[in-house]
């Protein structure tokens, strides 16, 4: 190239060593996708590559021509570097400047617990990362299949397996009818999960049917109930149990109970409380995450992120590497 060709650097251009042997196009890649938490004067790509800042001098001698000459050209347009050995250079020269960044998320696996082994150190430390956001849940609805919920909105809080209702395949729903000879009730087979406001019946012998007892979700552990119709045994669960029957004594009478579903909110003490779910899982929209802090750990239920920002800058690269 004639030298009154060569373009003014100044502004424009970058030197830096690469943590790792790397392609042109895979430090381009890593320039238009930068990690949000490189340290300073650094650039770190997704793809774990990193790119330290390293000294160099602009100005306008070539230092050695092919004829052992020094030459000459305009300012700004020569780069000078003194070279380490064994390291990997990166030249860059920013062609059109970012116009446009756009945040990205990539999803990371991270493990639950600390594995001190002996052969490897597994952290699950999540600081650096983002997290989805939380938000309350809709209120006063049932839960529902599919959903994942968390008890607070906290980093540590982990996500939930919500009771969705007692199965009531062994039940019955009324309809119509007086319950009179004249104009009997219809009663219809029930199908799938509890569902709050619908009332629900049993029968013993196909002719007669009882209603059942309700409990709420949130009444369950304060409500005593038992497990046969006799009463001889007597729940200690907080919880349903998977399967088991509850049964209420009601004045002597042991009626089959349904417990409905968890709630979305509930009271407490006078106090309204509520599930939590995420805001949105679209990777697209920044509002759906949140920073995770310096002393979160990975919990139950969620995921975790790496944000990169894509830009659209056009870079010229050169890989240099030094023996």
């Amino acid at each position: 190239m004639e030298h009154s060709k060569l373009v003014k650097l100044e502004g424009k251009v970058a030197l830096y060593t690469l943590s790792e042997d790397k392609t042109e196009a895979e430090v381009v890649d890593a320039l238009q996708m930068q990690d949000d938490d490189a340290e300073a004067n650094t650039v770190k790509g997704r793809s774990g590559l990193v790119l330290t800042e390293a000294p160099y001098t602009l100005g306008s001698k070539i230092r050695y021509g092919v004829d052992g000459n020094t030459i000459t050209a305009s300012n700004m347009r020569v780069l000078s570097f003194a070279p380490l050995a064994n390291k990997t250079y990166a030249f860059v020269y920013t062609k059109t400047a970012s116009t446009t960044t756009t945040n990205k998320y990539q999803a990371v696996t991270k493990p639950l617990t600390d594995d001190h082994g002996t052969t490897e150190v597994v952290e699950n430390s999540v600081n650096g990362l983002y997290r989805y956001k939380l938000v309350e849940a809709t209120a006063n609805e049932d839960a529902k299949k599919g959903v994942t919920y968390f008890e607070n909105s906290n980093a540590s809080a982990n996500a939930i397996t919500a009771f969705l209702g007692q199965n009531v395949d062994n039940l019955f729903t009324r309809t119509g009818g007086s319950g009179t000879d004249a104009d009997p009730y219809t009663y219809a087979p029930a199908k799938g999960y509890a569902q709050t406001g619908t009332t629900y019946y049993y029968t013993l012998d196909g002719q007669t049917y009882t209603e059942a007892y309700s409990v709420p979700y949130a009444a369950f552990g304060s409500t005593t109930l038992y497990k046969d119709n006799a009463g001889s045994t007597t729940k200690t669960e907080t919880t349903p149990a998977d399967g088991q029957a509850y049964y209420y004594n009601d004045g002597g009478t042991y009626k089959y109970c349904v417990i409905y579903p968890q709630r979305t909110s509930w009271d407490e003490s006078g106090n309204t409380k509520h599930l939590y779910v995420f805001n949105g899982t679209d990777t697209t929209v920044d509002a759906n995450f949140v920073a995770c802090g310096t002393t979160d750990v990975a919990v139950k239920g969620m995921t975790y992120f790496d944000k990169y920002t894509k830009n659209n800058g056009v870079y010229y690269v050169k890989v240099i590497k030094v023996e």
